[in-house]
């Protein structure tokens, strides 16, 4: 699995505007809540400073919004 950014996760929730301006407090208020947060062991001020996540919090980001199935993955 490769790294995911805030503006892949944006991308794939569908939070950008038709001309892909992206809506990032969105993705914090909506999906990176506190509890999201602690889940990734990064606090509020690390999750700003953020625009790559490393592979294990990009795991565990892909399993959660599996888990909620906010996004699916299609077998071929």
């Amino acid at each position: 699995m490769s790294r995911l950014s805030k503006k892949d996760l944006c991308i794939q929730l569908g939070l950008h505007s038709p001309n892909m301006r992206y809506y990032y407090n969105l993705l914090r208020r909506d999906y990176f809540t506190d509890d999201a947060l602690q889940k990734l062991q990064l606090t509020p001020e690390q999750y700003n400073k953020i625009r790559i996540f490393s592979k294990q919090q990009s795991f565990i980001i892909v399993n959660q919004l599996l888990q909620s199935e906010l996004i699916r993955i299609d077998k071929p």
